[in-house]
């Protein structure tokens, strides 16, 4: 785990939590062989609300009924739903299950379009029922409602690729540390993406390209979250709300922090592994006696243990005392904020 102590003095008298990604830059990447480009557009054309034949749109407008227009979400949602439903009855019918399909190709939406996947070298036994399937939930909408692609690989066999890749990567020593996530390109791409929190050295890159006999891409993504440390447990801090793993011992209640990581589970609080920590100096404005970590530190005193936050550490001279806003939110009520008075 990296660390860096800051050698710079900041003056600054608040100091909020915040987030932030920093992607690498795509006209960076190299050939299309090469695992660190990003991935490929996946070239697919759904069929647009506005491409909706009339006498079908108004078949849609009796389901919707008060929906305005302007909520075109709710409203794709809405068709999409039913010519899903429309699909997999058709599909229940044929005695085929959605992991049938993923085993010959796979399914996903592209705007208001069902598109099917059906891998190049499918025999005309296993193409013929998937592609009745699809002729009658077209004459059940339209033409549009219904895509179908050719791939080279099904979602079943991308999985056992996005497996092995993640299986493997994770037991590489240098590798390991600069991962953030495994997952597919995405809109419907068989293609294994690795997101990365830092750039691969020329070995690295070297061992990916000889290892896989497909494709495996890169993107560097890392996010940054800066604020006061507010609570700590072995190994970990809490920060904006977020608990970091692998962070830097020296960091402590009352720190001011800014950590790199990746993403962030969906929890309250939320859960993080840190790659970087970097601590900033102490700040003592002029007059002041404590430094802001003293005062953070004497503010949270009268809270209890939880997922708080602290968003602003400001010395008044005048009134020689420091004065420290608390936010006090959870994952379903709203963020109550208080200032907590701590005399110099």
């Amino acid at each position: 785990m990296k660390f860096i102590q800051s050698l710079l003095f900041i003056f600054i008298l608040a100091g909020c939590g915040t987030s932030t990604t920093t992607d690498n830059d795509p006209e960076e990447s190299k050939n299309s062989e090469d695992p660190a480009q990003s991935c490929p557009t996946y070239e697919v054309d759904g069929q647009k609300l506005k491409e909706i034949p009339e006498e079908e749109m108004d078949r849609y407008e009796q389901k919707l009924g008060n929906v305005p227009e302007e909520r075109k979400h709710t409203r794709m949602a809405a068709i999409q739903s039913e010519r899903k439903e429309t699909f997999q009855a058709e599909m229940q019918q044929e005695g085929l299950t959605m992991e049938d399909l993923k085993s010959i190709g796979g399914m996903f939406i592209d705007e208001t379009s069902i598109v099917v996947q059906l891998k190049q070298d499918l025999s005309e036994e296993e193409r013929e029922p998937v592609e009745q399937i699809v002729e009658r939930v077209r004459d059940t909408y339209n033409e549009g409602a219904v895509l179908i692609d050719e791939v080279s690989v099904s979602q079943k066999e991308s999985g056992q690729r996005l497996t092995e890749v993640m299986n493997t990567l994770k037991k590489h020593e240098t590798l390991r540390p600069k991962i953030s996530s495994f997952s597919t390109c995405g809109r419907g791409s068989m293609d294994v993406e690795v997101t990365l929190l830092q750039e691969l050295d020329e070995e690295e890159t070297d061992y990916i390209r000889s290892t896989f006999d497909y494709p495996v891409y890169t993107k560097v993504s890392a996010m940054e979250t800066s604020g006061y440390v507010t609570e700590t447990r072995e190994g970990e801090i809490l920060v904006d709300s977020t608990w970091f793993s692998e962070v830097a011992p020296e960091a402590e209640i009352g720190s001011y922090v800014k950590v790199t990581h990746g993403s962030v589970q969906l929890s309250y609080p939320g859960q993080a592994s840190a790659f970087e920590t970097e601590i900033r100096e102490l700040r003592q404005p002029e007059g002041a006696d404590k430094t802001d970590r003293e005062a953070v530190r004497k503010a949270l005193e009268d809270f209890e243990k939880g997922p708080l936050d602290i968003t602003e550490a400001a010395y008044d001279r005048e009134k020689d005392q420091w004065n420290i806003t608390v936010s006090i939110g959870s994952a379903t009520e709203d963020d109550t904020k208080e200032t907590v008075t701590v005399p110099d």
